[in-house]
């Protein structure tokens, strides 16, 4: 029946209501919001609206009330964190291939904000890159909140020839 959004201030009503996907009146799903809120495959999500904008702790918790038989009133809280820059970027389980050529398929540098997309993109490319199990291919945000940096390790396993 009604949404209501507590704690944003980085982004109004309107535009979460937009990346929600919801509006007044629409039958009330969990599973479809949870998707929409924390991890939807085509990046349109609550969570990439924030963490590309270097919101990396950002967090959103849902309450939703009945208010008829087959109504909602949604409320949703917002924290929004601080903003996070790149801090370094550490390649751990490479012996073989050279550091460049893994650093190229980092879409991302230090000093700039924090990029979930890109994170993904980049452990994605490593992945492809065929030298590394790519089950395997971990991401590790490190923060530093005094700095307001987050580290990003990047764990690699090689890959094993049958």
């Amino acid at each position: 029946e009604q949404i209501t959004w507590k704690g944003n201030t980085v982004y109004d009503d309107e535009t979460l209501n937009r990346a929600l996907g919801l509006q007044s009146g629409d039958p009330y799903d969990s599973v479809a919001i949870s998707r929409r809120l924390h991890y939807d495959l085509d990046g349109s999500d609550m969570s990439s609206l924030y963490m590309d904008q270097g919101y990396l702790f950002f967090n959103v918790t849902t309450m939703a009330q009945k208010v008829g038989t087959e109504t909602f009133d949604l409320t949703l809280d917002v924290y929004e964190g601080q903003v996070m820059k790149i801090g370094q970027i550490i390649i751990k389980g490479n012996g073989e291939v050279p550091h460049s050529e893994v650093v190229a398929n980092i879409s991302m540098e230090s000093g700039q904000l924090f990029d979930r997309s890109k994170l993904i993109t980049s452990q994605q490319a490593i992945a492809e890159m065929g030298y590394f199990d790519p089950e395997q291919v971990g991401v590790y945000p490190i923060p530093d909140l005094e700095q307001g940096t987050v580290d990003i390790e990047f764990t690699l396993k090689p890959q094993t020839t049958p």
